[in-house]
């Protein structure tokens, strides 16, 4: 990745390089948390019947066609 920063050229040189340090820990963060995510979610994956006591409602017509599409179906 290339990150481009627009610096003023009266900035003190001190102040610059504290700032691209800041940025510099921060991206580093950023992929230390992205990679620990993809890490936890490349392991688990979903089985079926993992959801059974999740559900507990269903309602009668949850089959029936919706009212509000009606004219669609026609």
């Amino acid at each position: 990745m290339q990150v481009t920063i627009n610096i003023p050229d009266d900035l003190p040189s001190n102040i610059v390089q504290q700032y691209i340090s800041t940025i510099e820990m921060q991206m580093a963060l950023i992929g230390k948390l992205t990679t620990e995510k993809h890490l936890k979610t490349k392991g688990s994956s979903l089985k079926r019947g993992s959801a059974k006591q999740q559900i507990t409602f269903i309602a009668d017509d949850f089959c029936d066609p919706l009212v509000d599409f009606q004219d669609y179906m026609q």
